[in-house]
């Protein structure tokens, strides 16, 4: 009898010392989170992300300041930003569009940024942060066909060049392209690069471009004989469908994305998402 009382006085001493070490653990673990090293990812889509990275010298006006570093584009370094800015660390990689949002649709990377609001099944695909909206689509063709087009039913006799599955926020087009098929595009281009020499070269008679990005190759390539047309297609204003959001896979821990959330909402109130894209020479639609 008094053994059993000292083997059991024994069982209850390890059971307490256990107890103690799990609830000195539990602050921890609950932490492992925050000191994750996220893992991001983006496609090569100058000057929204630029995988060979850009040699900024230091800069300061009354706008914006920044000391001398490697730029990997608007989005990348937006998103940089805000990480750093929350105090998480980050791990940069680029990789094709299209893995991007599968490796983020299964959670083997953990944010992206420059992607539009999505639902699946009525739930949204990723966490999304929306810091940036609206845009435009510009048609460019050789200058003197660009004063020429002002209707887009121009359009439908023309040679026209897009980039592949690329879409331009307006109804009509991205109808005649990807539904009626009533405008089957001459050419598939790869990148923009690759759409803008086809065009230089006479290949097409006209491209539909991001104004962002068509600003940014005309100025990269420095084509003459090459302008916008008058014809805009502005985006909407709606924050789900026109909305540029950071985008995080849906199992982000609560800790995580709020901290993200709070962070980028901060930086674009300080104007730092408007002086990222001012180093980039691009005006700011938010």
């Amino acid at each position: 009898m008094r053994q059993f009382s000292i083997l059991r006085r024994r069982f209850v001493i390890r059971l307490f010392c256990f107890f103690v070490l799990v609830t000195s653990l539990l602050p921890l673990l609950s932490n492992a989170e925050s000191v994750t090293t996220l893992k991001i990812a983006f496609n090569d889509f100058p000057p929204y992300a630029i995988k060979k990275g850009y040699n900024f010298q230091p800069h300061n006006d009354q706008e914006c300041h920044y000391k001398a570093h490697i730029g990997y584009g608007i989005d990348p370094d937006f998103l940089i930003s805000v990480l750093e800015n929350a105090g998480i660390s980050y791990e940069l990689i680029f990789l094709p569009y299209s893995r991007i949002k599968f490796m983020l649709s299964k959670g083997t990377i953990d944010a992206s940024a420059g992607f539009f609001y999505v639902e699946r099944n009525g739930q949204p695909k990723y966490r999304y942060t929306l810091y940036d909206i609206g845009g435009e689509t510009l048609l460019y063709a050789k200058n003197k066909q660009a004063d020429r087009l002002t209707e887009l039913e121009l359009l439908l006799s023309l040679k026209l060049a897009i980039v592949r599955d690329n879409t331009f926020h307006n109804k009509d087009l991205d109808n005649w392209i990807y539904e009626s098929k009533r405008l089957k595009p001459t050419l598939l281009a790869n990148d923009y690069v690759q759409l803008f020499r086809q065009l230089d070269a006479d290949r097409v008679d006209v491209i539909a471009v991001n104004s962002v990005v068509g600003d940014y190759m005309m100025k990269t390539l420095n084509l003459t004989g090459i302008k916008a047309s008058p014809l805009r297609l502005k985006y909407g204003e709606d924050p789900l469908s026109d909305g540029i959001h950071i985008a995080m896979r849906r199992g982000t821990p609560d800790n995580i994305f709020d901290r993200v959330d709070a962070s980028a909402k901060s930086l674009i109130e300080q104007g730092a998402f408007k002086c990222i894209q001012k180093k980039y020479g691009v005006m700011s639609n938010y």
